[in-house]
C-alpha cells in the first residue's frame, strides 16, 4: 500500500432559509472533513490510473524476455508445420533430380539464442547451434533409383543473424526494418526408407550440399517473413487512445527510437486532450534522466506536464463533477440528515427526522500538480453542495469549499498501469 498525505481546509456556508444572507463559520469534526474530501476524490480517482509516460527506457533484461517469448513462440509455429517441398540434382553415379515433399517438421532445439542492442538504431538477433528433425516424401529420377518413398531429415549447426533497424512510420508509429540477415546450415544428413533402402541411402550424402544450399536459401526470406508479420502488428499500435468519453491521451512517438548498447529509448509523447482536440507535436522532446542500469526491465519516467495536462483535460471536460446519492452508497451514515446531529444543530431544528441527503461535488479549478524526485502532489479544489432528499422536491442543506493536498511517495506500476492507495491522514 502506498502512503498519501491529506491536508484539507473546508469553508462551511449554511443554506438554511431562517439564516438567509447570512454566513457563519462551523467547526466540522475531522470524521466529516475525511467524509467530504473522500467524495471529492471519488470523482477523481480514475485520473491517475494511466500507463503513458514520455521517456521508455527497454533493459536487456527486458529484450531477452521478449526474446525467449520470441523464440518459444517460433518454436511453436514451426512445430507440425510443413515446409516448402525442396528440388535438387546429383551428379553421382550419372545425373539424378529429387524432390523433398510433404516436410513436416518434428523437433526443434535452439540452444544459443540472444537479441543485443546496437547503437544507433540496430538490434542483432541471432541464433546458434539450433537442429532440426523433419519428416516427408522423396522421389527421385536415377538410372539406378526410379522410385519414392518416405525420409527423416536431421539438420544441424543451424545459424541465423539478422541486424534490425529500429525507426518510425508515417504515423508515428514503432516499425522494424530488416537491414541485414546471414544464414548457413552445417550439416543435412537424410534417412530414405524402402525396400532397397540400402540403395537409396548410397545417395543421401551426396545431397547434403543441395539440401543445405536449398534450405539456406529460404531461411532468411523467411526471417523477412517474420519481421513483417511483426511490423503488421505494430501497425496496430494506438497513437491515441480513449479511456473514456471525456479524454483521448497522446501517445504516439516524437521520435524514432534511439539505441544503445544496453538498452532502447522510446520518446512518447504522453499527453492529455479532451476528447476530440488535435495535440501539437513536440519538435524535440525533453529526455526524462532514468537510471543507467539493468537492474528492471523497464524504467518509465512520467513528466510533470503528463499529469497537468491529464488534469485539466478531465476538469475542461467537466468530469469532475459527481452527484452522490444513497444507492451509490446504501450505509453511508454522511447520507442521512441524522449523520450531522452533533455537527450542524441547524439540520436538526429542520429535520428532527432522519431524511436521506444528495451531495454534488465538483471540481473549482483544475488540479494542480508537483512532482519531485521522490514525490506527488496532488492539490484539488471542489465545491460541495448537500440537499434533503424531500419526496417532492431537493432542499438544501450546506455548501462547502475543498481544498485537498495528496502527497504521495511511492508510485506503482502493474501491468504499465500506474496506480497508488490513498490515505486520509488529517
Amino acid at each position: 500500500m502506498v502512503g498519501f498525505c491529506f491536508n484539507c481546509l473546508c469553508e462551511v456556508i449554511p443554506d438554511f432559509d431562517s439564516q438567509e444572507g447570512h454566513q457563519e463559520e462551523l467547526t466540522v469534526d475531522k470524521m466529516m472533513i475525511k467524509v467530504f474530501c473522500l467524495v471529492l476524490l471519488f470523482s477523481l480517482n480514475c485520473s491517475l490510473d494511466f500507463n503513458h509516460g514520455i521517456t521508455m527506457r527497454v533493459n536487456q533484461k527486458c529484450i531477452d524476455y521478449v526474446k525467449n517469448f520470441g523464440m518459444e513462440f517460433l518454436k511453436k509455429k514451426l512445430m507440425n508445420q510443413m515446409l516448402p517441398d525442396m528440388t535438387g540434382s546429383t551428379t553421382k553415379f550419372g545425373k539424378g533430380e529429387f524432390l523433398l515433399s510433404g516436410i513436416k517438421v518434428e523437433e526443434l532445439q535452439l540452444p544459443k539464442s540472444a537479441a543485443l542492442p546496437k547503437a544507433p538504431a540496430n538490434i542483432v538477433v541471432s541464433i546458434e547451434d539450433a537442429s532440426v528433425n523433419a519428416s516427408g516424401n522423396w522421389k527421385m529420377h536415377h538410372w539406378l533409383v526410379n522410385n519414392s518413398g518416405k525420409f527423416v531429415l536431421n539438420l544441424s549447426n543451424v545459424a541465423i543473424k539478422a541486424r534490425l533497424s529500429t525507426f518510425w512510420n508515417d504515423f508515428r508509429r514503432p516499425s522494424v526494418l530488416l537491414d541485414d540477415c546471414q544464414s548457413s546450415v552445417g550439416k543435412a544428413k537424410v534417412h530414405f526408407s524402402g525396400k532397397r533402402k540400402w540403395l537409396y541411402n548410397l545417395f543421401s550424402g551426396f545431397l547434403d550440399k543441395p539440401i543445405r544450399t536449398n534450405l539456406n536459401a529460404k531461411l532468411c526470406p523467411k526471417v523477412k517473413d517474420i519481421i513483417n508479420s511483426l511490423n503488421r502488428k505494430l501497425d496496430t499500435f494506438l497513437v491515441v487512445t480513449k479511456p473514456d468519453a471525456y479524454i483521448d491521451i497522446h501517445y504516439s512517438l516524437l521520435e524514432k527510437p534511439k539505441t544503445t548498447d544496453r538498452y532502447i529509448d522510446l520518446y512518447l509523447m504522453g499527453k492529455a486532450r479532451p476528447a476530440g482536440n488535435p495535440v501539437e507535436y513536440a519538435l524535440s522532446p525533453k529526455p526524462i534522466p532514468l537510471p543507467d542500469d539493468n537492474n528492471y526491465m523497464l524504467y518509465v519516467g512520467f513528466p510533470t506536464d503528463f499529469f497537468h495536462t491529464l488534469a485539466a483535460s478531465y476538469f475542461m471536460a467537466n468530469a469532475l463533477e459527481r452527484t452522490i446519492t444513497p444507492k451509490d452508497f446504501p450505509e453511508a451514515f454522511w447520507l442521512s440528515t441524522d449523520g450531522y446531529n452533533h455537527t450542524f444543530s441547524e439540520i436538526t431544528l429542520h429535520y428532527p427526522e432522519a431524511c436521506p441527503m444528495e451531495m454534488i461535488v465538483m471540481a473549482t479549478q483544475a488540479p494542480a500538480v508537483s512532482l519531485t524526485p521522490n514525490s506527488l502532489t496532488l492539490t484539488m479544489f471542489g465545491f460541495l453542495k448537500a440537499y434533503a432528499l424531500l419526496p417532492d422536491s431537493l432542499e438544501p442543506l450546506f455548501s462547502m469549499y475543498l481544498e485537498a493536498d495528496l502527497c504521495t511517495h511511492d508510485l506503482q506500476m502493474s501491468q504499465l498501469n500506474l496506480t497508488s492507495n490513498f490515505i486520509l491522514t488529517r
